[in-house]
């Protein structure tokens, strides 16, 4: 093979690699998009919630809480990351 055509072959290889990470990156942003949404709607529920409890309010709800949150902060790192 001919200098000239090991460099054809690399640049059309490069191009494939290009190609694909394009298209996973598309996906990727879809994905987040959609986990997005997701995360969001878990935030609102959350926030409606913290706003409705009371001074005293039972252990389960209080725990059930904090832990709805604690998700939806390591959703919103995940996300962060991906889009970083």
């Amino acid at each position: 093979m001919t200098f000239k055509a090991e460099l054809q072959a690399l640049k059309t290889s490069l191009i494939q690699q290009r190609d694909e990470l394009t298209l996973q990156l598309g996906l990727a942003k879809l994905e987040a998009r959609d986990e997005w949404h997701e995360v969001e709607t878990k935030a609102s529920h959350f926030m409606s919630k913290i706003d409705a409890l009371g001074d005293e309010v039972a252990e389960d709800v209080s725990t059930a809480t904090k832990q709805l949150g604690d998700d939806i902060k390591q959703a919103y790192e995940k996300l962060k990351t991906t889009l970083s």
